[in-house]
């Protein structure tokens, strides 16, 4: 059976969502040492501290936990 999708398409695509992802790693890791820092405001109530942890986790979840590395966002 023929193949029907473009590979050349595919490839294109993908390299061009791995761009994209790329830029945006940059200032998700800058917010989310701004939201760090802003665990450490005196006597900030416990709401509004969970709001940044959990912003934290989900850029923690959609980049991971430390720095990023551009190998792995899609298999090839």
């Amino acid at each position: 059976m023929p193949i029907r999708w473009n590979a050349k398409r595919v490839e294109e695509s993908t390299d061009m969502l791995e761009e994209a992802l790329r830029k945006a790693v940059e200032p998700l890791e800058e917010a989310r040492l701004i939201a760090r820092e802003a665990l450490n405001i005196p006597e900030l109530p416990l709401y509004i501290g969970q709001s940044f942890m959990n912003l934290i986790g989900k850029i923690d979840d959609s980049i991971g936990g430390g720095r990023f590395s551009p190998e792995g966002w899609i298999d090839r």
